[in-house]
């Protein structure tokens, strides 16, 4: 048996502030350090052998802050492309009050619709990219058969738990919520992911 544990990184300004942070590459918040080090300690029991990291600055910063802690430090971190947040284009930077109110109201309520054909967020990313994209890096946990600790983005982390259990419209995500610094773990048995713990959360709390 092997499996993943998904960990959000830790919080930045636009996290905090409730604004999506999806190309922005933002650095975490000054609050994430002490979060991701009580991350970190509620996750030395998995035996995990790989640390698969998206590019971005919040989530490699994560990663080292939890790769400070001696249960990871001997473990090389896996810079992937494919973990990347989503692009959400002209939402980025707005909260979704703001958007709500805003001429883009009724473009974020079909991007956010659970609906097959729910469009894009417009000039961002289309679902089917990104679903490309949460395949591409299961397939990668698969091929190694080693448990990971996967470090990303709250959206992007979603999509790759809504592919794995299979069945469920990316758009489902919403009804997946992962906080800042939180985690969720899938194991995998007889050729089937299962969730079986989700957004648990360092004691100290997140955004």
């Amino acid at each position: 048996m092997f499996g993943f544990i998904a960990v959000r990184h830790g919080p930045t300004r636009n996290n905090i502030e409730g604004k999506l942070n999806g190309v922005t590459d933002s650095p975490i918040d000054s609050s994430a350090r002490s979060l991701l080090i009580n991350t970190g300690s509620q996750l030395a029991e998995f035996g995990v052998r790989r640390i698969l990291v998206s590019p971005m600055l919040r989530a490699r910063q994560s990663a080292e802050v939890i790769c400070s802690l001696p249960t990871f430090k001997n473990l090389n971190v896996e810079i992937h492309a494919e973990l990347r947040e989503l692009d959400f284009g002209l939402f980025e930077g707005f909260s979704r009050d703001q958007l709500l109110e805003s001429n883009l109201a009724a473009k974020y309520r079909a991007w956010m619709s659970l609906s097959s054909d729910a469009p894009s967020a417009p000039e961002g990313e289309s679902w089917s990219s990104a679903v490309v994209r949460a395949k591409a890096v299961l397939e990668e946990i698969v091929r190694g058969r080693q448990t990971c600790m996967v470090i990303g983005h709250g959206y992007m982390l979603r999509l790759i738990i809504v592919t794995a259990l299979g069945g469920l419209l990316p758009q489902s995500g919403w009804q997946f919520p992962i906080q800042s610094a939180a985690w969720s773990w899938l194991d995998r048995q007889e050729g089937v992911w299962r969730l079986c713990r989700h957004n648990v959360l360092p004691q100290h709390g997140t955004y």
